[in-house]
């Protein structure tokens, strides 16, 4: 239960850190309906390689508990 409890503090940690992390970096698009072309979503994880690696990871975390 602990060791639980630790992994999701570390998580909410790691979440708030890329929530501030993304938001310089966000993802529009240029789509006023939100859908994220295939060509753009490429761009952005070319330029923003670190925050979507950290992102999956901490991902992984969060489902995994």
């Amino acid at each position: 239960m602990k060791d639980k409890m630790s992994k999701m503090k570390n998580a909410i940690q790691e979440a708030d850190y890329l929530r501030e992390e993304y938001e310089p970096v966000k993802l529009w698009g240029g789509c006023p309906d939100g859908d994220v072309k295939f060509d753009k979503m490429m761009e952005w994880l070319a330029d923003n390689e670190h925050v979507a690696e950290h992102m999956l990871k901490v991902s992984k975390e969060i489902k995994a508990i």
